[in-house]
């Protein structure tokens, strides 16, 4: 290899880089952009209140419809994934699933005319139900954000659940999540949603 002049040796680098870039177009056909690009997020509080003040928006549930009949997040329409066409609904998009699988398929199906109009639930509907309808919540005079506790509570009560107090001041980290460079949630949960009480 020494005797190749150092002409040949730029020309066979050069060969290498645009061998690379085609092989890297052939498998990333829409670029590396799209393959890359996280979904905006919606956190269940954010949510929650949305809901409450009545904002327009499409709440789709990405789940079977048995799912869905045993549990789904208030004013959601139920349009299993496999049914599901976007581009018939022109409003703010905001889908869920139970486990997070659903959604991060249709996301990457989605064209980015539709994705730029749509968020995805953050946790999906376990977390509306951990979170919102029966969170565990913090008391105590440690606590940092009173404000927030007691926005959780007061929606826990509109939407009919019920608070668990715990003297535990970190319970509050998962409400103070930053979503907007938020990646997917790492969620694999079973298991059925039954409201609790009466």
């Amino acid at each position: 290899m020494n005797d190749i002049s150092i002409n040949k040796r730029l020309a066979l680098i050069g060969f290498g880089i645009v061998l690379a870039g085609l092989v890297m177009a052939l498998a990333f056909p829409d670029g590396l952009n799209k393959v890359n690009r996280q979904p905006q997020f919606i956190g269940v509080v954010e949510l929650a209140e949305k809901i409450k003040n009545r904002e327009k928006m499409r709440i789709v549930d990405l789940r079977d419809e048995e799912a869905f009949e045993e549990f789904h997040i208030p004013t959601a329409t139920n349009i299993p994934l496999a049914e599901f066409n976007p581009a018939s609904i022109d409003e703010q998009l905001v889908v869920y699933s139970g486990d997070d699988l659903l959604t991060r398929r249709l996301w990457n199906e989605l064209p980015d005319s539709i994705r730029s109009r749509t968020v995805i639930v953050y946790g999906g509907v376990h977390d509306w139900f951990d979170r919102v309808l029966y969170p565990k919540l913090p008391f105590g005079n440690e606590i940092k954000n009173k404000k927030l506790v007691n926005q959780i509570h007061d929606l826990c009560q509109f939407y009919g659940g019920f608070s668990d107090f715990e003297n535990d001041p970190d319970l509050m980290e998962y409400y103070e999540q930053d979503l907007s460079s938020a990646s997917w949630p790492k969620v694999r949960r079973s298991g059925g949603l039954i409201r609790k009480g009466c």
